[in-house]
């Protein structure tokens, strides 16, 4: 999955998640949606608590906002 992950970006209200799946020896972290996707829509999952970039997610729900960057319009 490496290079892909790149394109998942972070939201206090995700429509994926993360999720580690064992198939015999191997072990693999895939991201399976929550939600519907429409086309076109960002996939975004919950990074967590300890974010090392201010989030801009913009959820009304988002719990870092106390981390935002106040230079933001």
């Amino acid at each position: 999955m490496g290079d892909m992950m790149r394109f998942v970006n972070h939201s206090s209200e995700p429509v994926a998640e993360l999720r580690k799946v064992a198939n015999g020896r191997r072990t693999a972290v895939v991201v399976a949606t929550t939600d519907h996707v429409r086309r076109g829509e960002e996939i975004t999952v919950d990074y967590g608590d300890n974010l090392w970039f201010v989030c801009r997610c913009r959820a009304d729900t988002c719990r870092h906002r106390y981390i935002q960057d106040q230079r933001d319009p």
